[in-house]
């Protein structure tokens, strides 16, 4: 049984980082240095810093010799498992099996076990019993026990994961469902399950499973796809090509999505153009020093001017680690707006500070959220997202539809994440001090009524503020994301760099200065044989070569102590300086994933009112 491979990449990236990070904090709390613990096991010292730095996986047989020499058993260096696939390859590292030995053992394809580690493929209950017993365990300790529809009780402070939970949530504490929702019972998806929903959302996984539709597919494709066949909607009627049924289409595939049945990235509408993506997550480097390569010392042949050329290097002590990315930056920064006719602005200003700027048309998709959350869980870091949106109905409510997005699909993509967003521009406070001109609301717009009762007639665009007070937007911008950003990290590390590569050098030249001095002694033995053969070049090329034979052994074994100098240099690096910002006062974000659901909710609910929000909190 296929399963997706959205989560496949980070699992494994997460799995390297975590034993990486183990192996790190085993050795440190040891007291071993890093080539100490390498000549243990029998790698060299930049083998094992790779290692801890999640840059590689250690076969099975490195990984023994690691737990030995840190006197833990293999367990106690992998992450917890959580998956089927998880614990496969849990129990088999501690079992001592490479894949291969393994897939043996059970009398599969390594190909095969390789899919069920990876979460590609869930075993059925007869290679279930077969990976059991070739790991000399029972099923149940290949199988999660955790029951999820317990996980995500109401009562234990965890938000709704469907609607017969939401309706539990709204009996104990005695209200209508529809008071607990931030949107309309037809747009917000933690109301989505009602019989029709389901009913419509099981058409559209019938059909997706029928015609296995490529992923990332347009819905628009989708449509005529259809089309081409004699099909009928639930209720009977034929599928045609008319608006009410792309309508339908589009909500059948929400429903699907939002209820599990189809992947939420599966397909896209393809409206929003790509984001603007300034900054990736990456883990800031461990500082290390290595030293440079350097070929043999060769002799030359007899030339003219030969003593000339003949200059016995010592290699130089390199340092890295210490360089500068945007996503170094202590938050996961992000600017939203619903159009692109501000690209003029935003653009340069998020390139300049490392921010990504995601633009749309209108109303942003689940899969933008989506994939919003999966960069948030790369990142790993704290995420501010501002939002900028006209002022007007549908511009009030995109800021909410975003977070309930993100608050929905937050458990599956982004558990634990910190994320915060709020509403940036316009605002009916920023329409009133610019002075900004409104204009009509679209006609047939159901919100209009409410909207205007609260804020007057009309409507503003955003084009008004940067057409009226230029430079205004990116101003606020600007100011909005300066509380957040060390900018003094990048010439902090630069300072670092400079005195860690001081250090290096030093401990170096102390480290070399013995073989330096032996160095310069062959050295001045080459120039004297060298000038005494000037004159007879030519002629007494062998002979040359055969009286500088044992200064180029001499000078084999001197670069082999060179080596042996390098593998036994050990300096102490400085740490890498870590962002230092001023905490900001965060009062009144539109979304905090820290909320319980019903916090949450006042804070939906305030903005729909027009109010402050009646949670004011100030969480950081």
């Amino acid at each position: 049984m296929e399963q997706g491979k959205s989560a496949t990449s980070h699992t494994r990236a997460v799995t390297h980082n975590h034993l990486g990070q183990t192996i790190h904090r085993l050795r440190t709390e040891q007291g071993l240095a890093a080539a100490e613990l390498a000549a243990r096991v029998g790698v060299r010292s930049g083998r094992l810093l790779e290692l801890e730095a999640g840059a590689k996986q250690p076969q099975v047989a490195l990984l023994q010799r690691l737990a030995d020499a840190l006197d833990v058993s293999v367990g106690a260096l992998l992450p917890p498992p959580h998956t089927v696939g998880e614990r496969v390859t849990w129990w088999r590292m501690v079992r001592g099996y490479s894949l291969l030995t393994f897939s043996e053992a059970v009398g599969m394809h390594a190909g095969a076990v390789r899919k069920i580690e990876v979460g590609t493929t869930v075993p059925y209950n007869r290679t279930l019993q077969r990976l059991a017993d070739a790991l000399d365990v029972t099923v149940a300790d290949l199988v999660p026990t955790a029951d999820m529809a317990v996980l995500h009780q109401v009562q234990n402070g965890e938000r709704p994961r469907n609607r017969m939970e939401l309706q539990t949530l709204a009996r104990s504490v005695g209200r209508p469902v529809k008071d607990l929702l931030a949107m309309s019972v037809d747009a917000d998806p933690f109301a989505v399950g009602t019989p029709g929903q389901q009913r419509d959302a099981q058409w559209f996984k019938t059909l997706w499973d029928r015609f296995q539709f490529p992923q990332g597919v347009h819905l628009r494709r989708i449509h005529y796809r259809l089309l081409s066949y004699a099909l009928q909607l639930p209720d009977g009627q034929a599928y045609e090509n008319t608006w009410a049924h792309y309508v339908f289409l589009n909500d059948a595939g929400r429903y699907a999505r939002i209820l599990g049945l189809v992947a939420p990235d599966a397909f896209d509408d393809r409206r929003h153009p790509p984001p603007h993506l300034h900054a990736a997550a990456r883990t800031p480097p461990a500082p290390f020093y290595s030293v440079e390569y350097f070929p043999t010392w060769d002799l030359p042949h007899i030339d003219s001017d030969l003593a000339e050329q003949v200059a016995l290097t010592l290699p130089a002590v390199q340092v890295a680690g210490y360089d500068y990315d945007p996503a170094d930056q202590p938050y996961w920064l992000e600017v939203w707006i619903e159009k692109s006719t501000m690209d003029d602005v935003l653009l340069p200003l998020c390139q300049q500070l490392g921010v990504n700027l995601v633009t749309s048309v209108g109303m942003q998709s689940i899969t933008n959220t989506v994939k919003l959350l999966q960069r948030v869980a790369a990142a790993d870091k704290p995420t501010r997202i501002f939002y900028i949106s006209d002022f007007d109905p549908a511009g009030e409510v995109m800021p909410t539809a975003v977070a309930r997005q993100a608050e929905f699909w937050l458990a599956q993509y982004a558990p634990g994440a910190d994320i915060k967003l709020t509403p940036l521009a316009l605002t009916h406070a920023q329409v009133e001090a610019y002075q900004l001109p409104r204009i009509p609301v679209k006609d047939g717009d159901t919100r209009r009524g409410g909207f205007e009762e609260r804020y007057g007639a009309g409507a503003v665009e955003l084009d008004a503020l940067e057409a009226l007070h230029p430079g205004e937007l990116a101003q606020l911008v600007t100011a909005a994301l300066r509380p957040y950003l060390d900018h003094t990290l990048p010439a902090r590390l630069a300072r670092v760099a400079a005195f860690a590569h001081n250090r290096a050098s030093v401990a170096w030249s102390s480290a070399t200065e013995t073989l330096a001095h032996e160095r310069d002694a062959y050295e001045a033995q080459a120039h004297a044989i060298l000038r005494r053969y000037e004159d007879r070049l030519q002629a007494l090329d062998d002979d040359l070569q055969a009286e500088l034979a044992p200064l180029g052994e001499a000078l084999t074994y001197l670069g082999e102590a060179v080596d042996a100098a390098a593998d036994a240099l050990a300096v102490e690096l400085p740490e890498r300086p870590a962002p230092e910002p001023a905490v900001p006062a965060e009062r009144a974000w539109l979304f905090a994933s820290e909320r319980d659901y019903l916090t949450q909710l006042e804070a939906y609910q305030a903005r729909k009112r027009g109010t402050t929000s009646a949670v004011d909190d100030d969480v950081a």
